[in-house]
């Protein structure tokens, strides 16, 4: 049985980038920290974060969602 859960929340740790889904609540700073160490799989957010990730802290990561 594995341990944890398979999703990640705003966390952007090396350990996290082990998780196959990755979500982000909202653009604000204290929630993109670390964004760009990882993660490799899809990151999944709203049209309005993505766009603010995009514009105001320059991510332009293709997996994200």
């Amino acid at each position: 049985m594995p341990r944890g859960l398979p999703f990640s929340v705003d966390t952007w740790t090396p350990s996290s980038q082990s998780k196959r889904h990755h979500f982000l609540t909202h653009a604000h700073r204290d929630h993109t920290h670390n964004l760009s160490i990882g993660p490799t799989n899809p990151i999944y957010c709203t049209n309005i974060t993505k766009n603010l990730l995009h514009h105001h802290h320059h991510h332009h990561p293709p997996i994200i969602i």
